[in-house]
C-alpha cells in the first residue's frame, strides 16, 4: 500500500488536509484529515441531577469535554478537569455555564435546576368535628386549603383515596359518615414528597323511642292520665298535647 500525503506543508494550520491512498494501481480511496486540536473544544455532556429539589437539598452536575485546554464552570465551581462531577447544595433556582477553550476557540453549555417548596397543608376541617357529632344520615362537609400541592386526595379510615381538585388552593367536599364516624385523611403530593392532614367525623344515632303509654286510652273530661316512655339516645324530650 502506497500513502501519498499532499498540501503536507500545511499540516501545521487548521486546514483539513487531503490523504490519497493507493493500492497497487487497483484502488483509490480519498479522505478528510484533521491535525491534533484543529478545532474548538466538544462538550460531550453537561447535566445535573435531580433537576427539581428543594432547597437546601444537594444537586450533582456532571460533565465530560474533550480537546479542551482550559474548562471553568461559573457559580462559585471554577476550574475543573475535563470529565467529572460536583455536587452543590441547592438554594434557589440556579444556572451553571461551562465554559471550555482551546487555541481554536470556545464552547459553552447551560444547565439548570429549579428549587421548588414542598406542599403545605394550611387546614383541614370538617363543619361537623369530633365533639360536634352530625346526625346519622346527615352529611358533613370537609373543607381544606393547600399550597404547592401538584395532586391532593382524601382517604377515608384506609380505604382509598378520593381524588380532588388543586388548580385552586381550597376546596369543600360533601361526605356521609358511617354509623360509627370517620376519619379523613387529606394527602397533598408533589415532587418532594407528600403531606398529610386528618380530620375525625364523629356520628350521633338518631334517638330510639322503645316505649310510650298512658295508663288511660278512653277517659272522662277532668280525669287525671299518666304518661310513661322509655327512650334511647335523646338529649331532650317533648310531649305535644295535640
Amino acid at each position: 500500500v502506497t500513502v501519498v500525503f499532499k498540501d503536507v506543508e500545511g499540516w501545521d494550520t487548521p486546514a483539513n488536509q487531503i490523504l490519497e491512498i493507493e493500492e497497487d494501481s487497483l484502488a483509490t480511496a480519498t479522505g478528510t484529515y484533521r491535525p491534533l486540536n484543529s478545532y474548538k473544544p466538544e462538550i460531550h455532556y453537561f447535566t445535573v441531577e435531580p433537576e427539581v429539589a428543594g432547597q437546601g437539598d444537594p444537586v450533582t452536575l456532571s460533565w465530560d469535554v474533550r480537546d479542551a485546554d482550559e474548562i471553568t464552570i461559573d457559580n462559585g465551581i471554577g476550574d475543573v478537569k475535563a470529565k467529572g462531577s460536583v455536587e452543590v447544595i441547592l438554594q434557589s433556582t440556579t444556572t451553571w455555564q461551562i465554559s471550555a477553550s482551546n487555541n481554536f476557540g470556545e464552547n459553552k453549555a447551560n444547565i439548570s435546576a429549579e428549587k421548588v417548596e414542598e406542599a403545605v397543608i394550611n387546614w383541614f376541617t370538617s363543619s361537623n368535628p369530633e365533639g360536634n357529632p352530625v346526625s346519622l344520615g346527615n352529611e358533613a362537609t370537609l373543607s381544606w386549603n393547600i399550597t404547592g400541592a401538584d395532586s391532593a386526595g382524601i382517604d377515608v379510615d384506609g380505604d382509598g383515596e378520593v381524588d380532588i381538585d388543586v388548580d385552586s388552593e381550597g376546596g369543600e367536599l360533601s361526605v356521609l359518615p358511617a354509623e360509627e364516624g370517620n376519619e379523613y385523611t387529606l394527602i397533598a403530593f408533589n415532587i418532594l414528597g407528600q403531606k398529610t392532614a386528618k380530620t375525625f367525623v364523629a356520628v350521633t344515632a338518631l334517638p330510639e323511642i322503645l316505649e310510650f303509654a298512658a295508663n288511660h286510652l278512653e277517659f272522662l273530661p277532668g280525669t287525671e292520665i299518666t304518661f310513661s316512655w322509655l327512650v334511647n339516645g335523646a338529649e331532650s324530650l317533648t310531649l305535644d298535647p295535640d
